[in-house]
């Protein structure tokens, strides 16, 4: 993650949904130019605002930092923000769940964590992902039998979060 200059100001909660939309907005403009990153999210929270944005292939620090850099500027240009902020612009990393259809799209043939609104936890290889639903292959053991291969189809509106696994 890269923390941008430290500049003072104070987000009201009036503020907030604006700050997001003009994020937003400057980052479309800037996607327009370059169509392999996309936002995922805006947060603010006390006087730090954190950007999250993505990449088809990932993203690289140097992105990021760039990233900051254009909406530093559109921030002080427009006065948005009053002082003392501060501005972090990173990938949503591994601890975040997936708000995007991209984001899905992404991690197909990648393993992942489903967890369920019903409590139930599927970790398994992402084999495709549409507007409606997920599908997940997982490995069922079964003592003295080779490992047994099961697909599920998986509602989106029954996902309460999806997240990478990390394999080492």
């Amino acid at each position: 993650m890269w923390r941008g200059q430290i500049v003072p100001f104070f987000i009201t909660q009036v503020d907030t949904e604006t700050v997001k939309l003009k994020i937003t907005e400057w980052l479309e403009e800037k996607f327009k130019q370059e169509p392999e990153y996309f936002l995922v999210d805006v947060k603010v929270q006390g006087k730090v605002l954190a950007v999250f944005i993505e990449g088809d292939n990932g993203i690289a620090i140097e992105k990021c930092v760039a990233f900051s850099r254009h909406l530093s500027t559109h921030l002080e240009g427009e006065a948005l923000l009053g002082s003392n902020y501060i501005l972090e612009v990173s990938s949503p990393g591994t601890e975040n769940p997936f708000k995007l259809l991209r984001q899905y799209k992404k991690y197909i043939g990648k393993d992942v964590n489903v967890v369920k609104f019903d409590g139930v936890r599927l970790d398994g290889v992402l084999r495709d992902a549409d507007e409606m639903k997920v599908t997940l292959e997982t490995q069922v053991k079964v003592k003295g039998k080779p490992n047994e291969v099961k697909m599920h189809e998986i509602p989106l509106t029954e996902i309460k979060s999806t997240k990478p696994n990390l394999n080492f």
